[in-house]
């Protein structure tokens, strides 16, 4: 009996320290196990390489839709063919694509999406814990939804991994890498991110135009009448290149860094993108820097960045007109490309390393 007090009071013991210490996650909040290559931080052992990324005038974050509720009905998706030309995108102008487990109150139309064509990838958790991935998404009525390209669910795995893909510049995944709602206001963005930049200036043409881990560049990328086209200089810089603030770099508080960043959130994407740093996933095809954020039922990331921090996370007509453009500018200028990232050498060291990064490692679920 004395025996049995004793081990009832460890595992007590066990799960109170695990709470306390936060060494589990929740997967619907932090996805994908800790090797995947959204959860893995940058090694002491990388090679950092300038990125040498050209100046914007604007940023605009891009949504990823995020739909992670297996126990909703199941609603179809049906085929609109509307794609980015600013037709409308509500109505079925075709098949049912799939079914998927949608809150059927919850809408994606016009009303909540930002621009006149958001990319709008969606990723929609099933009961099996796959994600479904289409792209573009909306829903605008309580019976239905729509979209016009899809992805297998078998490549996006919740507690797995999930590489590829609607992010159709790179084909590289619509959920990993995304800041989701509660990060921003939590002071701390647990994982790799996902940046867009403008492929004329930014993008390198050369090697097919892009790097593991994407699969593919844009439609494109090599044809200089093309809007997608590839122009940047830098042989590193192929979109899914790995890019990464120094390990070198301060970044103790707002009055004490080495960038000069002036803001909160300024911080926290530095901090993020020095320990974990950001695929690139898309070009913009404009005069814009972006990084991608959730929309979905369980809130809009803009949303609450601007009730935490006062002010838009989106900026137009010139980064420096205000402390939080200037300090985009600053985070973007200040990019290295983490040169040795491959699929055996996760953030530019060996992926059984886990003891020499510059983060710990994600939790056990």
């Amino acid at each position: 009996m004395y025996q049995l007090k004793i081990n009832a009071f460890a595992i007590l013991l066990h799960f109170l320290c695990v709470d306390l210490l936060g060494q589990t996650r929740d997967p619907l909040k932090w996805p994908f196990d800790k090797t995947s290559i959204w959860n893995m931080p940058i090694h002491k052992e990388a090679i950092y390489k300038p990125a040498c990324i050209e100046d914007a005038n604007n940023f605009e974050a891009d949504e990823d839709i995020i739909i992670l509720y297996p126990q909703a009905t199941f609603l179809s998706i049906k085929t609109n063919t509307a794609g980015w030309t600013g037709a409308d995108r509500c109505v079925a102008t075709g098949p049912t694509l799939f079914t998927a487990p949608i809150p059927a109150a919850w809408k994606y139309d016009a009303t909540v999406w930002y621009g006149r064509t958001p990319n709008a990838g969606a990723a929609i958790l099933l009961p099996n814990g796959k994600i479904k991935q289409t792209q573009p998404f909306a829903k605008c009525s309580t019976d239905f939804a729509t979209s016009q390209y899809t992805w297998s669910e078998d490549s996006c795995v919740l507690k797995g991994e999930c590489i590829i893909g609607a992010h159709g510049g790179s084909g590289l995944s619509a959920i990993g890498g995304t800041i989701r709602v509660g990060e921003f206001t939590a002071g701390r963005i647990p994982h790799v991110l996902k940046i867009n930049l403008w492929g004329k200036k930014n993008f390198y043409k050369g090697g097919g135009g892009y790097r593991w881990p994407a699969v593919k560049a844009d439609t494109g990328f090599d044809d200089p009448t093309d809007f997608n086209y590839y122009g940047g200089k830098n042989p590193e810089m192929r979109i899914g290149a790995l890019l990464a603030l120094h390990k070198g770099l301060d970044l103790s508080s707002i009055s004490n860094n080495s960038l000069g960043l002036e803001t909160e959130p300024g911080l926290i994407i530095a901090r993020t993108l020095q320990q974990y740093g950001a695929y690139t996933v898309d070009n913009t095809a404009w005069d814009c820097y972006a990084f991608i954020i959730e929309n979905g039922p369980d809130g809009l990331v803009r949303n609450e960045f601007k009730k935490q921090f006062g002010f838009e996370i989106n900026v137009s007509g010139g980064l420096e007109k205000s402390a939080w453009g200037r300090d985009l500018r600053r985070i973007f200028k200040a990019l290295y490309v983490i040169s040795n990232n491959q699929k055996d050498l996760l953030g530019g060291g060996p992926t059984h390393d886990w003891i020499n990064r510059l983060a710990p490692m994600a939790p056990n679920f």
